[in-house]
């Protein structure tokens, strides 16, 4: 419980990790231009440039912050969300620097965000630091949780970083594509600008592009509310982004959720090397396939249709006594007239075979002539589909090192893998887990899921009696994708 509530800070920081810029000056294709001539004085010159509308204002605004020489950004946000009857308070600052044109060699940029999280029912006050820099050819990912610390570099291009850098949104997301929409000249030149009204698709687009998990709401977005001012010159002083939740005045639990950068120093913001030593880093192939890993698994889980195999073959030993274990599944998902299924087909040792189905909300276990069944939800199906696709417990927060194998083929150290599940299993039969070691190799294809094997070692003692044994558990496991069809869904 504790490690899920934890994610919702750092899915806040995903949150907040997109700006204005869409790589692609698009203002010129929309926004009309004067041809007239008038008076000698202004022969030669255009008059300037005035919108007609709030998405010709909005185009206006984007272009300006592409074509900015440099400028500084500072970002609060606030989020109060009700899960399980806890209320759960995130906080998050922080500030951005961009230096320089995207497409220049000289391109330098630096994100700074702190968040905290915390629930007084459940003693929780946790705080974890992020920084994210491009400076000279190279990229900087850092993240400080508590006692641990996570410091990555790669060498990249500014292309690449560009690919790589979660601050813009697919091109998919139109910030003018509303229902409401006003905009204003103030007296002194300034610009003002709301966008509202948003469709259900478009509200589910942005917070899957702003990386904020509808599933973690126990109430409805119905809208989002976007607003900026500009100066004359079209640059951005103050953007908010706020989420309206589906709730009555009178209710007690109303989730909040609102965000303000403000851009100051056009053309004279400076940079900060703070936090970002080569020396601090350890240098990995590619900094980015750690998000890339973690996107690919939720966009194969989210497919309406898939099947994979997965293979699981465990050696328990405990003093000089082995013990092996083996299970071969096949496994489908999908969905029928509207409804999510799965089925999983297990051979066990070689020899026992265990049928699982589910759908309608029922999932069903057969062994021989046994039958089990058990109610479900869609959710709790797909998060079992999720956790047998993630077999390996894939989580880019632990890695601690990476290495390019091959062509697609990448493969992840974890030093101090997460055993939580293991001491769970192994607890009832007197065994005390005490450190771990883990690899994982990843393989793409077409930068499409293909297989994802696991090495994990856990060592331990068992205790029986006053005698006490050595116990080291290795488990190794390969998930196969067979079938990639369909298009994604919301699992």
């Amino acid at each position: 419980m504790k490690k899920f509530l934890t994610l919702i800070g750092l899915v806040l920081c995903f949150a907040l990790m997109f700006s204005l810029v869409s790589c692609k000056n698009t203002a010129n294709e929309n926004v009309k231009e004067t041809e007239e001539e008038t008076a000698e004085e202004t022969k030669g010159e255009e008059k300037p440039i005035e919108p007609t509308s709030a998405k010709e204002l909005w185009e206006l605004v984007d272009a300006a912050m592409e074509n900015a020489e440099s400028y500084e950004g500072a970002m609060t946000a606030d989020m109060v969300m009700f899960m399980n009857g806890f209320k759960i308070e995130s906080k998050v600052s922080g500030f951005e620097i961009s230096i320089g044109q995207r497409d220049a060699l000289d391109y330098y940029y630096y994100r700074f965000l702190k968040t905290e999280v915390l629930c007084e029912d459940l003693l929780l006050d946790e705080m974890s630091t992020e920084i994210e820099a491009y400076n000279q050819g190279m990229t900087f990912v850092s993240t400080i949780k508590g006692n641990s610390a996570q410091n990555f570099c790669s060498k990249m291009t500014v292309d690449e970083y560009l690919e790589f850098s979660t601050n813009v949104l697919s091109k998919e997301f139109d910030f003018g594509d509303c229902t409401k929409s006003d905009y204003l000249k103030n007296e002194d030149g300034s610009w003002s600008l709301s966008f509202s009204g948003y469709t259900k698709k478009s509200i589910s687009l942005l917070l899957k592009e702003t990386g904020f998990d509808e599933d973690m709401l126990s109430v409805d977005v119905i809208d989002v509310i976007i607003s900026l001012t500009a100066d004359n010159e079209y640059r951005v002083a103050e953007m908010s982004l706020e989420l309206v939740f589906d709730v009555e005045e009178t209710d007690t639990a109303i989730p909040v959720f609102k965000e303000v950068m403000k851009y100051s120093k056009y053309g004279e913001a400076k940079k900060t090397l703070e936090g970002i030593d080569p020396s601090e880093y350890t240098e990995v192939d590619d900094v980015a396939v750690l998000d890339k890993t973690t996107d690919a698994i939720n966009e194969y889980a989210g497919l309406s249709e898939g099947s994979f195999e997965l293979d699981i073959t465990q050696n328990l030993k405990v003093g000089a006594e082995t013990n092996k274990y083996t299970e071969k599944d096949s496994v489908f998902f999908g969905k029928i007239n509207g409804g999510f299924v799965y089925t999983a087909d297990s051979t066990i040792n070689g020899m026992t075979t265990v049928n699982m189905d589910y759908r309608n909300g029922v999932q069903k276990i057969t062994q021989g002539v046994d039958v089990e069944t058990y109610n479900l939800s869609d959710d709790e199906a797909k998060a079992i589909v999720y956790n047998l696709i993630n077999t390996a417990a894939y989580d880019k927060t632990i890695v601690t090192d990476v290495e390019k194998l091959g062509e697609g083929v990448y493969k992840f150290t974890v030093e101090e893998p997460n055993l939580a599940s293991y001491e769970e299993a192994l607890i009832p039969m007197g065994i005390t887990c005490k450190s771990g070691k883990q690899s994982i190799v990843v393989t793409f294809a077409e930068d499409k899921l293909s297989k994802i094997e696991s090495d994990l070692i856990v060592y331990g003692e068992m205790t029986v009696g006053n005698q006490t044994e050595a116990m080291e558990l290795q488990q190794l496991t390969i998930v196969t994708v067979k079938e990639v069809n369909g298009s994604e869904s919301n699992m």
